[in-house]
């Protein structure tokens, strides 16, 4: 199973490298369905006056689609870049990235829950990428994972076994652009 990748239709700066590593993860990691590039963080405003933070991935005109876990939508994975954009020293650009990834334990090894075997299979798709990627830290546990982002309205059960979910970090750098 290939799995579908969303990307900007005109993928410009740190678009590029998340659409690079987003393909190369559809192409190489069976288990997902959905494959999201540079999500946006969204603060939304409840009727009630109360705020939650979703991952969101802009559609046409005001439309998103939350990128929370769905066992209706299968195995999902998306990146947020965390602020600044750095200018380094030799001349290029790097942002942390943060790639979210969630799935069905029983798709990835339908013998045993192997994480392990999940990890492995993103942090090689992210190799295999060709984007410019330094992976700094790999997260399992929910909380450390959908950390900033409120899923108290996700069920309960997509956040337990068979369900997983991963967070790797790390910084996506690119060359400087030719104009600024």
């Amino acid at each position: 199973m290939s799995a579908t990748v969303h990307t900007k239709s005109d993928p410009r700066l740190f678009d590029v490298p998340c659409e690079a590593v987003g393909r190369s993860l559809a192409s190489n990691v069976g288990w997902l369905s959905e494959v999201y590039g540079k999500a946006e963080v969204i603060t939304h405003v409840l009727a009630d006056g109360s705020r939650k933070v979703y991952p969101d991935w802009p559609l046409e005109g005001n439309e998103y689609v939350q990128l929370l876990p769905d066992d209706r939508v299968g195995g999902l994975a998306f990146f947020y870049l965390e602020e600044p954009m750095e200018h380094r020293y030799d001349e290029r650009w790097r942002s942390r990235f943060n790639l979210i990834v969630w799935g069905d334990m029983r798709e990835v090894s339908p013998s045993e829950r192997n994480i392990e075997l999940a990890k492995e299979q993103v942090l090689r798709a992210v190799r295999l990428s060709r984007a410019w990627v330094e992976v700094e830290d790999v997260y399992e546990r929910p909380s450390s994972v959908w950390r900033g982002f409120d899923v108290s309205e996700v069920d309960a059960r997509l956040m337990m076994q068979p369900f997983f979910a991963l967070r790797v970090t790390g910084y996506f750098y690119i060359d400087p652009p030719c104009a600024y």
